[in-house]
């Protein structure tokens, strides 16, 4: 995670710990679903912070995410039929609409359908988290993680993680290979 964004983490997150932004994530999803919104077999399980961006994209600006990145993983998501699920720090002390928003004027076009819960770990509890939303929502069968540092480990994650090289971001070869495991046995 990029330096300047760890450390909104630190100061940030503090306050929204509380629940909110968890019941924030977590009741944007379940409306959704209540309201009839048809949630896709496939989801892109996303980081931000060396994925949607990179090293040189972070010097310019750390508050926004690269277009060029971002048109990568809309088009696996296109290509896949996937939609994309918030994994990334940034869930810890943005507002799910906020990142919605962000991600939009970045150009993404698919649906952001949540953000995965946030806790105090090291790692903002993404792989323990990413588990229980793919535990409440069983339709999903197809799923692939892109991120650039944090272990996911478990059998729920083996051979579904895509890490990204955080210096350059998401590249065309990553994306291929996401879209791969998103595309097995279809």
């Amino acid at each position: 995670m990029h330096e300047a964004v760890r450390e909104r983490v630190r100061t940030d997150a503090a306050p929204r710990a509380a629940g909110v932004l968890e019941a924030d994530a977590g009741d944007a999803m379940t409306a959704r679903s209540k309201q009839g919104v048809r949630v896709p077999d496939a989801v892109v399980f996303v980081d931000f912070d060396g994925v949607l961006n990179d090293d040189e994209w972070l010097r310019r600006t750390a508050h926004e995410m690269s277009p060029t990145h971002v048109a990568r993983l809309n088009d696996l998501c296109l290509k896949a039929g996937a939609a994309v699920v918030v994994s990334s720090g940034w869930r810890c002390f943005t507002a799910l609409d906020d990142l919605r928003a962000l991600l939009s004027r970045a150009g993404l076009t698919v649906p952001v359908l949540g953000a995965v819960e946030c806790d105090c770990d090291p790692d903002c509890g993404r792989a323990k988290h990413s588990e229980r939303w793919l535990d409440a929502h069983p339709e999903v069968r197809r799923w692939v993680v892109l991120d650039d540092e944090y272990p996911w480990l478990g059998p729920k994650w083996r051979g579904r993680v895509v890490m990204t090289d955080g210096a350059v971001g998401l590249t065309g070869a990553d994306a291929a290979r996401a879209l791969a495991i998103l595309t097995e046995g279809r």
